[in-house]
């Protein structure tokens, strides 16, 4: 007689589905050394072909700000002056006065020596950041093996190359800036933490989202309660000098100048008839392309607000996940802090009215803590949950890394709506981390 096998017990179902250790990190291995490689080669052709980018546009305002120049940086913009001053006279029309103040540092050199500087210190910011995090995973595990020090810069490989390519600070402003913002909040010193999530007024798209996951901590979780009134008074320092850098060089009129500047490039050439150069594939804001896809399809259901009234219903569900995750009392609060901050970072395409492919550079700091933080240890307990989100993820990188490695910009190959590919992969991954976020509430 054969022996009838014993049915599987809960333990051996959970070892069957499990991804091991070991083969996870095989895996990012292969992505590390297939994008290291060719993100370097697009960092020659970004550099080579657009001719300083985005870098020449700081270097320019930090430049006419040392000559005195102030009223140049925020003209008054009409739709028939736009063409005439954008980038010809330095204007970065879309950055808020404060990141115009802090631009003033760019231009103590000549603009060759100083985009050559910039792009080491990215560089190193992004290592930095490597090394922070890496501490930090240290510190959790003792057994973290030196090789996670690589895998930070080239989790999105060509997002974090074409940020330094084209003089980007993502990795300054939003890697280093929120590693750092950890880091010291772990080590019991959160104004220095605040101070350093601070940074991210520069560069303000996440900014909101991270403030109300640290309120709904500072209400709901008694860890954070004792430390809340010294990171709050932090970042409330770092704003405010944010602010002042702002009045001083530009005063209310400046300010008001800047926000016209960007409702006429909005009206005229975002949602209205003219041509503008930004590129279709660039874009990987979920609410912005489905905008784009009324407008071409359906010209008279569209109109400039429904960019953001898509966004809405993302929006509240990132609220009340934020909500429902401060409250837990099964969680401890690094778990809390990795599963907000992933959350926040992760919405950014879904909610956002106006995000690039390299902003998603910021998605760096959300793949260390999915991969090798405290999230990771959940896998033990939510099996399903965590396979799934990290198989997306592995996808999610993927995707991003071949649709940059097609844009017409670099290699003259027409991949238009590429950004379709992309921003699916986007609301796919944060519909993947909900599920996960739910799944780690109901445990």
């Amino acid at each position: 007689m054969k022996r009838s096998r014993p049915a599987p017990t809960d333990s051996r179902m959970k070892r069957k589905f499990s991804i091991p250790p070991s083969t996870k990190t095989f895996l990012l291995l292969l992505i590390y050394f297939f994008g290291v490689v060719l993100s370097w080669i697009f960092v020659e052709m970004c550099s080579r072909n657009t001719g300083f980018a985005d870098f020449r546009l700081f270097w320019g305002v930090g430049d006419a700000l040392s000559r005195g120049q102030v009223s140049s940086i925020y003209p008054r913009l009409t739709d028939t002056s736009f063409d005439t001053t954008l980038f010809n006279q330095g204007v970065p029309f879309l950055y808020p006065p404060n990141f115009a103040a802090f631009s003033r540092v760019f231009a103590f050199l000549p603009m060759v020596q100083a985009y050559a500087l910039t792009r080491a210190f990215l560089t190193c910011s992004f290592i930095a950041a490597g090394v922070i995090l890496y501490l930090r995973a240290r510190r959790e595990n003792e057994n973290a093996p030196y090789a996670l020090l690589f895998f930070l810069p080239a989790l999105l490989f060509f997002p974090v190359q074409e940020s330094i390519g084209i003089g980007q600070l993502t990795g300054f402003l939003y890697v280093l800036s929120i590693a750092l913002g950890l880091f010291f909040l772990e080590r019991q010193k959160p104004m220095l933490s605040g101070m350093s999530f601070g940074l991210l007024c520069l560069k303000p798209q996440p900014l909101a989202a991270i403030l109300f996951a640290f309120f709904c901590l500072a209400l709901f979780d008694s860890a954070m309660k004792r430390l809340r009134l010294r990171f709050f008074a932090g970042f409330s320092l770092v704003a405010l000098l944010n602010l002042g850098a702002a009045l001083v060089l530009f005063g209310w009129t400046g300010i008001l100048e800047w926000a016209h500047s960007v409702k006429v490039w909005m009206e005229f050439y975002v949602w209205g008839d003219r041509t503008y150069f930004e590129p279709y594939w660039l874009i990987c804001s979920c609410p912005m392309i489905l905008g784009r896809l009324v407008k071409s399809l359906y010209p008279q259901l569209f109109f400039p607000a429904l960019p953001s009234i898509l966004s809405l219903p993302a929006l509240l569900i990132e609220l009340a996940m934020i909500y429902m995750l401060s409250r837990s009392k099964k969680l401890n609060f690094s778990i809390k802090l990795e599963l907000l901050l992933c959350l926040v970072l992760f919405s950014l395409p879904v909610v956002s009215p106006y995000m690039r492919v390299y902003d998603l550079g910021v998605f760096v700091i959300a793949f260390w803590l999915l991969f090798f933080g405290c999230i990771s240890r959940l896998e033990e307990n939510q099996v399903n949950g965590a396979r799934l989100v990290f198989c997306v993820a592995i996808l999610f990188m993927a995707i991003v890394d071949f649709h940059l490695v097609m844009v017409p910009q670099q290699l003259r190959v027409e991949f238009q709506h590429g950004n379709l590919i992309v921003g699916a992969a986007c609301l796919l991954l944060w519909i993947v981390y909900i599920r996960f976020a739910v799944i780690t509430l109901r445990k």
